[in-house]
């Protein structure tokens, strides 16, 4: 008996779009429950700062820090 033979069948791959990467929501929750409320305005004010450095030297782009 002959040993079967199995066909190969032309499969396209899926095309990788070159445009936009994909990008999703990410969001960073930092609780405060135990930080006086008086420090809160200057650490949100450092954390944005801090951020956007972060972002611009990682070269990654945001809509938004809040």
């Amino acid at each position: 008996m002959a040993p079967s033979r199995t066909t190969r069948k032309n499969v396209k791959a899926k095309s990788v779009s070159k445009s936009q990467p994909k990008t999703v929501p990410f969001l960073l929750e930092i609780g405060t429950e135990e930080l006086p409320s008086a420090v809160i305005p200057q650490a949100l004010e450092d954390l944005a700062n801090l951020g956007q450095r972060l972002f611009a030297d990682s070269r990654l782009e945001y809509e938004s820090l809040r």
